[in-house]
């Protein structure tokens, strides 16, 4: 009774235990009490083993306990397995009876373990520890005969060594049932990111084989990287101690900063006031012409000047300027459009005045023929027709007229006409504008409406980033609880195929129920629990990021234009040179002179307006089949094909030269029902860029237009930035074709060089002073866009995006750092993603002729630091320089690396400078594009 007492205390102590399992306990040790051990040894003589006598000793209680397992209780078993479906309160599971260690050390252990004084990983090392100390007494076993029960054992599952990475748990070879995971606990971003960790590994494998076959280059390699190492240790970068400002005098220092800040903004202020109330006088101006603009056909080359102007002066407080109001917005695109009608209705009736009496306004070619001409540097005009002349009888042996032939030297262009339009009582009319005032009406040429991605600075991003990380966490560990317990499981799927009876433990439990496992409900901005550290794969900070990149993805699947078919997309596009516009209308009736007094007598029509002629003529292109057709049908199909052609106009035309086609243009046909460019009807289109001509053939009259791909000059191939001896920045940007020289002063930039064009085109604008704005419409406009939307992602192969509340940082940084620092481009920026920004950065003196060699700077959203890295490099590392102090940005990395003497010239910049400079880069984004 002693020792049964003893027992029932221990039971009770141990936590993992039920009452239900110490009164199982009990009976098993009264029923095996009773029993003769002599009788017992002579039915099983075999049977009995260390392995099986679990005989156990403990240092207070000496408790003795003595489970048997003979033949004689199979059906005993069966009963206790079926009771072992059954949980326990506590929810534990139970032991096999193998796994009860048999030497008094071990099994206080495995005591203490289920006492909960042990965590999760202690358990897992004591348990490695127990199948280790039971391999080894199993290899100290004397030889024994083989018997039915050793068969018996083979017939069993048996335990194999354990997996790597997982200690202590055995993997059987029956099946176990896969539960399934809650929903919530692991989603798209986990999965993606143990996805791209393994495609890591096996590109980081496939890297070391490459290396290993090229062991003589990276020899060299690496010793061109130890001699840049010995030339950087002459001039390295040696962090300053900081120095200890007294807070009234830091104080005073920002109140002036502060100051001159606001100074800045006053004159900024004052500038744009004054722009527009130059700008408000032409809006009046504006609207007397509008009101005025009636019968003034005689003042056309005034006229036209003037016109040019304003719509350049309403585009820009459209586009450059717009007001904070809605409404006035509105108003302001109401009156362009109206004015644009207005000077669409002059131009026809001023062709319509010229028609009205062709023999005094036109020229006489011949007697037959005439023409007029007229020629402006924004505008011109060009007409043709045949005088009617009084019908003659027929002539059955005269043949048909050859058809209509024109070239126009005004506009360089030549116009071949089908057979069907003999011109007898029709005018042709040809007419170009060097401005495009139709684009702007499509429903493609509006900017996508801007993501808030792009209204979030650097502070706000990375307080979602960190919630992210926090929700993670809590989240992340109820699914490792959940995965400790799922494995818990599986393994204990099998221990009830091996339960035993009369065991210490109750049978194995169930799987808790998946409610368990929910991480509570948290609200966007409501606060998030804390929870202990849990070691979690992947690691908060990289679900965080694949996070933030997953839905960057998102926002840019909605910025692309889907353009219809034939449909031209005018973010992709521009619309280049100026508009052609060919028209074939009816000549007006001629006043009749009177041969006895001098008057003449004309037809009255209303309204006074030209009559278009209409002509459409439909190429149908043959149907093309994978069958092999022979010469004589390849021939008929030619044949058909050019019949097809000569009924098309044929028309050729040299392309502008002030203005850059940095690729073949594409001709299109404005569609004035749909508001877009279409080229359906262009047919036969063929460049030749030694002439620098476009030929084509159209199968209708109307507004014809050069569209040329918008970022030609895009990705750009590399970029300076400096200090010049004047305190000026000069900012060199070599483009995809074109270079460019910047000089920056206050809010004015001037262009110092512009290099490798196709042509002449905007060399004046070299030596000249603008605003940021101004150059960007001069450059837009001739075809040289390097100031790319936030869209221009979707169009632009080569980019690389980088995050964009890091990348604002960074260029105002730059901005404020470029009166002493040099930031230039390197190669590793394409390649080192979306969170990353690599560039070269040293301290400069324009005034020396030697400079210190650059040093790379890996710039995150989290950290700005000099790496230990080179441009000739084979393989880039992120690691910092040894030493270098914690820096969130570029400015803190200054303080931290640079003498008083830069500290303190840095302060001189003018404000106006800084923000002009930021300004330009970015416009220009050269950190994504390049």
């Amino acid at each position: 009774m002693v020792l049964c007492s003893n027992f029932c205390v221990i039971c009770q102590i141990l936590k993992n235990i039920s009452w239900n399992s110490v009164q199982h306990c009990i009976q098993t040790y009264f029923y095996f009490s009773e029993m003769p051990k002599k009788k017992a040894k002579q039915e099983n003589p075999v049977e009995e083993k260390p392995s099986s006598d679990a005989t156990t000793s403990l240092s207070k209680g000496k408790v003795r306990s003595v489970t048997m397992v003979t033949s004689n209780t199979k059906k005993s078993n069966e009963s206790l397995r079926g009771r072992g479906k059954t949980r326990s309160k506590s929810g534990t599971f139970e032991p096999r009876l193998s796994e009860i260690p048999t030497k008094g050390s071990l099994l206080l252990d495995w005591v203490r373990r289920r006492m909960s004084y042990l965590s999760d990983d202690d358990q897992e090392s004591s348990e490695e520890e127990e199948i280790q100390e039971t391999t080894k007494d199993k290899k100290k076993k004397p030889h024994q005969p083989v018997s039915e029960d050793k068969e018996e054992k083979k017939a069993k599952p048996t335990a194999q060594a354990p997996k790597k990475g997982k200690k202590g748990k055995f993997d059987f070879e029956e099946k176990i049932i896969k539960l399934p995971r809650p929903s919530g606990l692991e989603d798209v971003v986990t999965l993606l990111i143990k996805a791209r960790k393994e495609a890591q590994r096996l590109a980081e494998e496939q890297a070391r084989l490459e290396a290993e076959g090229s062991a003589e280059v990276i020899e060299e390699i690496l010793q061109k990287e130890e001699d840049l190492k010995k030339e950087k240790s002459k001039g390295k970068i040696i962090p300053a101690e900081p120095v200890k400002v007294p807070k009234e005098k830091a104080a005073e220092m920002q109140r002036k900063k502060d100051e001159e800040e606001k100074e800045a903004l006053q004159k900024k202020q004052m500038k744009i006031q004054k722009e527009q109330k130059n700008r408000i006088d032409g809006l009046k101006s504006t609207l007397d012409i509008i009101r005025s603009i009636k019968d003034h056909s005689r003042k056309m080359r005034q006229r036209d000047k003037n016109d040019k102007y304003l719509l350049n002066v309403l585009d820009d407080f459209i586009h450059n300027n717009p007001p904070k109001s809605l409404s006035r917005l509105e108003n302001y695109k109401w009156l362009r459009d109206s004015f644009r009608v207005q000077l669409r209705e002059m131009m026809e009736k001023m062709t319509f005045r010229l028609l009205k009496d062709v023999d005094k306004n036109m020229n006489h070619i011949d007697l037959y023929i005439g023409d007029f001409n007229y020629k402006d540097d924004n505008f011109t005009l060009c007409l043709w027709l045949k005088f009617k002349m009084p019908t003659p009888l027929p002539n059955p042996r005269k043949g048909a007229p050859p058809p209509i032939s024109l070239k126009i030297e005004y506009l360089k262009m030549s116009l071949d006409f089908p057979p069907s339009i003999t011109g007898e009582g029709m005018v042709i009319r040809i007419m170009y504008l060097a401005y495009d005032h139709l684009s702007d009406t499509c429903k493609g040429s509006s900017i996508p409406a801007k993501p808030d991605y792009y209204n979030y600075d650097l502070e706000t991003v990375m307080e979602k980033e960190w919630r992210v990380m926090k929700k993670y966490m809590v989240v992340g560990r109820y699914r490792a609880q959940y995965e400790q317990e799922l494995q818990r499981h599986e393994t204990n799927m099998t221990d009830k195929a091996n339960y035993r009876p009369f065991s210490m433990a109750p049978p194995p439990p169930d799987l808790p129920p998946l409610s368990k496992f929910q991480p509570p409900e948290i609200d966007e901005n409501g606060e998030i629990p804390e929870v202990p550290f849990t070691k979690l794969d992947p690691t908060p900070e990289e679900y965080a990021e694949v996070q933030e990149e997953c839905e960057y993805k998102v926002m840019r699947q909605h910025l692309p234009y889907t353009p219809e078919e034939h449909e031209i997309n005018l973010r992709k596009y521009i619309i280049l040179g100026g508009l052609y516009i060919v028209n074939l209308f009816e000549q007006p009736p001629q006043p009749q002179h009177l041969v006895t007094i001098v008057l003449s007598v004309a037809r009255f029509i209303l309204p006074k307006v030209l009559i278009e002629v209409p002509f459409y003529e439909e190429f149908k292109t043959l149907p093309t089949t994978g069958e092999q057709k022979t010469p004589e049908e390849l021939e008929s199909a030619l044949n058909l094909q050019e019949e097809g052609f000569a009924r098309l106009i044929s028309i050729t035309i040299t392309l502008p030269t002030h203005v850059m086609y940095l690729e073949p243009p594409l001709v299109c046909m404005w569609e004035e029902k749909q508001k877009r460019w279409s080229t359906k009807d262009i047919q036969d289109v063929k460049h030749n860029e030694e002439k620098g001509t476009v030929s084509f053939r159209v199968g209708r009259f109307g507004i014809l237009g050069m569209a040329t791909f918008r970022y030609g000059n895009l990705p750009f191939q590399t970029w300076d930035l400096r200090p010049d001896e004047d305190n000026n920045i000069i900012f060199q940007l070599t483009a995809a074709v074109l270079m460019f020289e910047f000089k920056i002063k206050d809010f004015m930039v001037t262009v110092v060089q512009f290099q490798n064009g196709p042509n002449n085109a905007m060399q004046d604008i070299v030596s000249k002073t603008f605003s940021i704005d101004k150059l960007a419409k001069i450059l837009r406009e001739g075809g040289v866009d390097i100031f790319p939307d936030y869209d221009a992602f979707c169009y632009v192969e080569g980019s690389c995006e980088k995050h964009w509340a890091n990348e604002y940082m960074c260029y105002y940084n730059m901005a404020q750092l470029s009166i002493c620092y040099n930031f230039a481009w390197s190669r590793w920026n394409a390649t080192e993603g979306y969170r990353s920004i690599v560039m070269q950065m040293r301290i400069y003196n324009p005034e020396l002729h030697t400079q210190k060699p650059h040093s790379l700077v890996l710039v995150t959203p989290n950290r700005a630091s000099f790496i230990n890295c080179a441009e000739v490099t084979p393989i880039f590392c992120r690691d910092p320089v040894e030493g270098s102090k914690f820096c969130c940005n570029l400015w803190y990395l200054m303080k931290a690396t640079s003498t008083i003497y830069v500290r303190n010239k840095i302060t001189t910049i003018s404000q106006e400078t800084v923000d002009t400079v930021a300004n330009l880069l970015i416009k220009t984004r050269i950190l994504s594009f390049s």
